[in-house]
């Protein structure tokens, strides 16, 4: 699984593989990824994707495509291309999405 295996399966509305794949590469369980998405929390799906070891580039498009969070919502990369969030934050997020 990587990248553009998930890209593909965005382009073809394939969301069950999506949810699997986040599910696997997060190592949470599928209910969580769930949650997070349903939750169009734009920190909660940027933590899902960096906790899945994916870009800061992917997780805003999840965050758009997947999670459906409006533009001027989403988390973008910081100027070096980064994860603008503190790990901090996004392991807190992963604890209060996963239970």
């Amino acid at each position: 699984l990587d990248e553009d295996r998930l890209a593909e399966a965005l382009e073809t509305g394939n969301r069950a593989f999506l949810v699997e794949s986040l599910a696997l590469l997060s190592d949470i369980p599928r209910v969580a990824v769930e949650r997070v998405l349903s939750s169009q929390s734009p920190k909660g799906v940027t933590a899902l994707a960096w906790k899945a070891g994916l870009t800061m580039r992917f997780a805003t498009v999840l965050q758009s495509r997947l999670a459906r969070i409006p533009p001027k919502a989403l988390i973008v990369a910081d100027p070096a291309g980064d994860y603008p969030l503190s790990e901090e934050d996004m392991l807190w997020q992963m604890e209060f999405f996963a239970g």
